[in-house]
């Protein structure tokens, strides 16, 4: 039956109005049908736009050019493959990843458990790390690792048959996260590098208060020169799981990121089907084609990756202008150029 933070019942349509469905076979149906309406269309990017935009805004460690719309041959992308696999997934960084599996972990729907890995003799970690790079290299990843089960949180304060307002995390075969962490230090090191300093979530050593205060004291400042301070915020709804794939690639190209990498990621979430898991049991699959992945080991670094190109170029178009206050009338009179 499921505990009482499971989807039970639902309206129709999965938002907070509509028909009311409670029957077991009903939920489930409206439930994918809801997943399939959001994930099951890989979305629409403007990829002349955002080359045109990531060589107006700089910033990144590929500025632009002919080699952005150079397709690699297959030659190419397999020589890249190959030398991610030999950077990235050695015998010491897949031992360290299977070595931080805990008990108690939800497992993907093949079963395997890592932490039942991480406890077996070392010649069958070996076995089993050398399978996992023959398979990442030749691109013969598992079936399993391509079905994706989401688990659908609550969030505080919400309905519980309000199925857009839950969160969706996807539990991924525990292999597929071996792979994702081995590969982690590349993400992480290209978010150190070109991820501007205003964008401290997910970040080693950062955190929230760090932007509280940058924004109490930038009130302070206005208010000692009598200046002004305006904040513009802005709500991407479901971020991970709404990024358009194609804009994806682009934006870690854009950042560096090892082009061998980038293409292990893409074996991995090519063809991928996703169920939610309800009170009565899983949907049946439907496809997953577009997003990084909520709950992925990489997803919150390559979010952040997706959303340099914004930050890069607000900060270009903002970059020397400002507010002049007339102080007799409380107002802004108009903008200037620094």
């Amino acid at each position: 039956g499921g505990s009482d933070a499971k989807l039970r019942t639902m309206k129709a349509g999965g938002g907070g109005k509509g028909e009311d469905v409670g029957i077991p076979e009903e939920v489930r149906e409206e439930a994918r049908k809801y997943g399939e309406a959001q994930l099951g269309h890989p979305g629409q990017a403007w990829l002349g736009a955002v080359r045109t935009a990531m060589r107006w805004a700089g910033g990144g460690q590929w500025e632009g050019g002919e080699d952005s719309v150079h397709a690699p041959s297959a030659e190419e992308t397999q020589n890249r493959v190959r030398e991610a696999v030999g950077m990235y997934l050695t015998w010491e960084a897949f031992e360290k990843a299977v070595g931080r599996a805990v008990a108690g972990k939800a497992v993907g729907t093949d079963g395997f458990s890592t932490y039942a890995l991480k406890h077996a003799p070392r010649s069958v970690r070996v076995a089993c790390w050398e399978e996992v790079r023959e398979a990442v290299e030749k691109g013969e990843v598992p079936r399993a690792w391509k079905d994706w089960v989401a688990m659908l949180a609550m969030k505080p304060g919400e309905e519980a048959d309000d199925l857009s307002r839950r969160r969706d995390l996807w539990v991924v075969a525990n292999m597929q996260k071996v792979v994702q962490t081995c590969i982690k230090a590349e993400y992480e090191r290209a978010g150190d590098e070109t991820v501007p300093d205003s964008a401290s979530g997910f970040t080693a050593l950062r955190n929230g208060p760090e932007q509280t205060v940058v924004a109490r004291l930038t009130r302070e400042h206005a208010a000692n020169v009598r200046g002004v301070t305006c904040t513009a915020w802005i709500d991407y709804s479901q971020l991970f799981m709404s990024i358009v794939k194609s804009c994806q690639w682009e934006t870690e190209r854009f950042c560096g990121v090892h082009p061998g990498v980038t293409e292990i990621v893409r074996r991995l979430h090519d063809e991928v089907t996703g169920r939610y898991e309800t009170a009565h049991g899983l949907t049946e699959r439907y496809d997953v084609l577009k997003g990084s992945g909520q709950g992925c080991v990489n997803g919150a670094t390559r979010a952040k990756l997706a959303l340099v190109l914004t930050q890069r170029v607000v900060e270009k178009a903002c970059k020397g202008y400002g507010f002049i206050l007339d102080p007799e009338r409380h107002v802004c009179q108009g903008w200037y150029a620094d």
